[in-house]
């Protein structure tokens, strides 16, 4: 993306091609085939355009890149976000769904068949897009990049999406703490979900989630956070007079009212 956004005019494809392929592990036509296949999946995200065959980013993802000092994902996240096509708002419609669903339960329920069906009868496949086993697949690939999730590999090919944001909330720390060392967590979850409003609170979730959320987060949120937490990165604490959230770890449930940095 930085290779791009240096050049005003563009990357020619073959430009791209030498950039991206160094003689590796592939044959030179297997990974022609995974570049243009990977392009042709950023064209219909609209995050690029080709243009006399050249590649050029789009004015969403041009902006993403230049404005924030974000990893790849998050930038990626952004871009999509700000792209209000019908194929990008299925995509967070359905990454909303996922992060309803339990991490702690069996990897299966969340595999190609058994998610396909659970959309379909929590009546939320015509929002998410994802009704037979070649949509879950795209669907799939883009959760794991974004970091809304990870893969548990199951029996054979067969492989699962575990809901885990942890990787798509970490880069995003320092900009909700701001100059505060310690802030609410009400706060913290209200920016969060401004900013990418999959989570609890913002207008996807808040329209495929049965639950609400009021006064607790979910499963997936809170492995998250508590994973930062046993990271290092942050601490988790309930103070005295203050509104709290409750939090579930897969085993019991604590109380947390404030989410503040480690030195």
């Amino acid at each position: 993306m930085k290779l791009l956004s240096s050049r005003d005019r563009g990357l020619e494809i073959s430009e791209l091609e030498k950039a991206l392929m160094p003689s590796a592990h592939l044959s030179e036509n297997a990974l022609r085939n995974v570049l243009h296949l990977n392009l042709k999946e950023a064209r219909e995200a609209g995050l690029i355009q080709e243009i006399q065959d050249s590649i050029v980013l789009s004015e969403s993802l041009y902006s993403a890149v230049n404005d924030a000092d974000y990893p790849p994902h998050i930038i990626l996240t952004n871009a999509l976000l700000s792209d209000t096509s019908q194929r990008n708002e299925a995509l967070f419609f359905g990454i909303a769904w996922l992060l309803e669903q339990d991490p702690y339960a069996d990897p299966s329920l969340l595999s190609h068949g058994p998610t396909v069906s659970s959309m379909a009868n929590d009546q939320v496949d015509k929002l998410t897009r994802v009704t037979s086993d070649a949509t879950f697949s795209t669907f799939f690939s883009w959760a794991n990049w974004l970091g809304f999730s990870h893969q548990s590999p199951l029996s054979g090919s067969v492989r699962s999406l575990i809901p885990d944001p942890t990787n798509q909330i970490r880069p995003r720390i320092s900009s909700i703490m701001g100059n505060s060392r310690d802030i609410p967590i009400a706060t913290f979850m209200t920016t969060l979900s401004q900013s990418t409003p999959v989570f609890e609170g913002g207008k996807f979730r808040i329209e495929i989630a049965s639950d609400k959320h009021e006064g607790h987060l979910s499963k997936s949120t809170s492995l998250a956070l508590l994973r930062l937490e046993r990271e290092g990165l942050i601490e988790l604490d309930q103070r005295s007079d203050a509104t709290v959230f409750v939090i579930q770890d897969g085993k019991g449930t604590s109380r947390v009212s404030h989410i503040s940095l480690k030195e």
